[in-house]
């Protein structure tokens, strides 16, 4: 245990500092320059980031009691802090789902059935960011290309580098429906499944991106066979499936207001 709570406070005092290093001063001036009036902001901003951690552990909670009845929300609450936690200190976020599951497997749900539920959870979620992100791109199209060119930090002869914000942010979209998309069609597109497992994978492999062919060959079946097994347990279980978007919407609301709300606590005035 001293270990482990040893690894976790040095963990979360280098994301910290590497996260403010570059700004700390001026951080710490708004902090000593704190100003009461503004006080209801910090305290909705408080608000809001409790209230994402409650409704993404309540939607572990409800995926959780597919499988076991007896299951508690204070637990989901732990899954959902480790796994907060682990995204944020492995590159590319790649430990928090892990950890996940070790989680679920502590408190007595199989590891199969916690892969099911992170699954099942990253299905919704990406098709509920895809849904957010077009509506929000719809309602804002006007705004974003009033937004003009945005500085990349790259450098050509001392001329900086620009780009349009506009087809960045389509770029990110199409990225997003993407990943659903290939998975969506190596599941239930035979001709597009063999292409991927055959000449792309082949590709892969002899340009050395790919070390090992037919185990990424293997990994990719079994994760293409997950995927179609939990998307047809949603399908079949619409009620459920429709509360879980639901609170996935709830929570994009809260999670993307949070800049707003951190503006005005700093003391800079709405423009909505």
């Amino acid at each position: 245990y001293a270990l482990n709570i040893s690894f976790v406070l040095i963990a979360t005092i280098l994301s910290i500092y590497i996260s403010i290093k570059d700004d700390a001063k001026s951080i710490w001036n708004r902090i000593a320059n704190f100003n009461n009036p503004h006080a209801i902001w910090w305290l909705a901003v408080l608000g809001l980031i409790a209230f994402t951690i409650l409704i993404r552990s309540f939607i572990l909670y409800c995926f959780a009691r597919l499988y076991s009845h007896d299951y508690k929300y204070h637990q989901a609450i732990a899954v959902d802090q480790i796994g907060q936690f682990y995204n944020a200190v492995t590159p590319g976020s790649s430990g928090g789902q892990i950890m996940q599951a070790y989680t679920y497997k502590k408190q007595g749900i199989p590891v199969s059935s916690a892969v099911s539920i992170l699954a099942m959870y990253s299905i919704v979620f990406q098709a509920i960011l895809i849904i957010y992100g077009l509506v929000s791109f719809i309602i804002k199209y006007d705004f974003i290309t009033s937004l003009g060119m945005i500085n990349t930090g790259i450098k050509v002869n001392e001329v900086p580098i620009k780009l349009p914000i506009w087809p960045l942010t389509i770029l990110g979209f199409l990225l997003n429906v993407g990943v659903i998309m290939i998975v969506l069609l190596m599941g239930y597109w035979h001709s597009f499944h063999n292409f991927i497992m055959g000449p792309v994978v082949g590709l892969l492999a002899k340009i050395k991106i790919i070390k090992n062919p037919e185990k990424t060959r293997e990994n990719l079946r079994i994760q293409v066979e997950n995927f179609k097994i939990e998307f047809r347990r949603l399908l079949t279980n619409v009620r459920f499936t429709l509360l879980v978007a639901f609170c996935f919407v709830l929570y994009m609301m809260a999670k993307f207001s949070l800049p707003y709300f951190i503006g005005l606590a700093l003391g800079n005035e709405s423009t909505v």
